[in-house]
C-alpha cells in the first residue's frame, strides 16, 4: 500500500483499512514513517495524518518534531496538517507559536500562523503573536497572514483594531493591504 505511485491511492487505503478494523497497524505503520522515513515519505505520512483527521497521544509528541525538522517541506506541512485537525492542544499551540515567531524561513512563519486561524482558539498569547507579526515581521507575506488570520478569529478589540488601522494607512505592500 505503501508503495504505490499515487499519494491518492495511499491515502485511501489507509482511510479504508482504518474503517474496517486495521486502524492499529495503519497507525504503528505511519508512526514508524514518520519516525524512519525521508524527508518526502514525512511530508506524505503528515498529508495522510491530515486527511485521516487522526491524532493520538502515541503520535503526538512524533508529530511535534516536525516543527522543529530540519527541513522547510516537513515543518510547512506540519502547520498544515495542525490545521487540518483542528485540535485545540496545549502544545499544538505552542509549537504553532513558537514557529510562527522563531523561525528562520517565512514562509514556515506565515503557515504557522495561517493554522493559528484556522484552529479559531484564541488566548492572549495568540493575539499577542499575531499583533507582532503585524506590526514588525519584515516579510509581507507573514504581516499578511497574520491579518487572515485576525479575521479568522475575530479579533475585534481595541488594540487590533488600532493596528490593523495603522497597517490600512501605512502599509506599502499589497499583499498586506488586500
Amino acid at each position: 500500500m505503501w508503495t504505490d505511485w499515487n499519494s491518492h491511492v495511499r491515502r485511501a487505503a489507509a482511510q479504508t483499512l482504518g474503517k474496517t478494523g486495521h486502524g492499529k497497524h495503519i497507525h504503528d505503520n505511519l508512526l514508524h514513517l514518520l519516525q524512519t522515513g525521508s524527508e518526502v515519505i514525512r511530508v506524505e505520512v503528515l498529508q495522510t495524518l491530515g486527511s485521516l483527521g487522526v491524532m493520538t497521544a502515541k503520535v503526538l509528541p512524533i508529530f511535534l518534531q516536525c516543527f522543529t525538522d530540519k527541513y522547510i517541506s516537513v515543518r510547512v506541512e506540519a502547520c498544515l496538517t495542525a490545521s487540518k485537525l483542528a485540535i485545540v492542544d496545549k502544545y499544538i499551540l505552542d509549537e504553532l507559536l513558537h514557529v510562527s515567531m522563531y523561525d528562520e524561513c517565512w514562509k514556515v512563519k506565515a503557515h504557522a500562523l495561517k493554522a493559528l486561524g484556522a484552529i479559531g482558539h484564541v488566548s492572549s498569547e495568540i493575539k499577542d503573536c499575531l499583533l507582532w507579526a503585524m506590526r514588525f515581521e519584515k516579510e509581507p507575506g507573514v504581516r499578511a497572514e497574520a491579518c487572515h488570520a485576525v479575521a479568522e478569529l475575530h479579533c475585534t478589540d481595541r488594540e487590533v483594531l488600532t493596528v490593523l488601522a495603522e497597517l490600512a494607512r501605512f502599509e506599502q505592500s499589497a499583499v498586506v493591504k488586500r
